[in-house]
């Protein structure tokens, strides 16, 4: 009898401690999965912010002609002043994209908006392909336009998340896709 309630002890005992482990692992996990979400979030809040310094602050997108025009080349000089990857992309455009005269710079819309998605998010080539196929070419431009940015984003994630595999996914970051957005915003009016 003993020994019979000695195995039991013993195997409640590692049971226990599985347990505990399991638990731990899983409270792990779980943190990890909340962590994701404000990263998502973080992620889509940068994009946007940069479609609004871009496409409001800098310039505006014409509603008569479709034609992207710049207006603010000092609001372009100060982001290329800031620290990090904000001021790293601000003065690649201003070194690269942005000529100085000040002149108003005009851009097909339908060019721009492939320009910018080909060019700001990994795999645009696919997503391009997507928005083209699914007609949405047309509701990003009319978000755009309609300086609903956040839905400008949420459309190119929604599409990334739908065709390109986790891994690949994996490398839309709030790194890329921002700084990849300012970039382009700029570097895409001469195409």
């Amino acid at each position: 009898m003993s020994r019979f309630f000695k195995f039991f002890s013993l195997l409640g005992v590692m049971l226990m401690g599985l347990s505990t482990l399991v638990g731990a692992g899983t409270s792990v996990y779980a943190a990890e999965k909340v962590n994701e979400i404000p990263d998502i979030e973080i992620q889509r809040q940068q994009a946007v912010e940069s479609l609004k310094f871009y496409l409001e602050e800098a310039g505006y997108v014409d509603t008569e002609t479709h034609q992207y025009i710049v207006t603010d080349l000092e609001a372009i000089q100060k982001k290329a002043e800031l620290d990090g990857s904000e001021g790293i992309a601000g003065k690649f455009i201003l070194e690269n994209f942005v000529q100085p005269t000040g002149k108003r710079q005009k851009r097909d819309l339908q060019k721009y908006a492939a320009c910018v998605v080909m060019n700001s998010l990994p795999f645009g080539g696919v997503v391009w392909d997507i928005l083209n196929r699914e007609n949405l070419m047309q509701t990003l431009i009319n978000a755009l336009q309609g300086k609903n940015y956040d839905y400008a984003v949420k459309i190119l994630l929604d599409v990334a998340k739908r065709s390109l595999t986790p891994a690949q996914f994996a490398k839309f970051n709030a790194a890329t896709i921002a700084a990849g957005i300012a970039i382009n915003a700029i570097s895409c009016w001469g195409n």
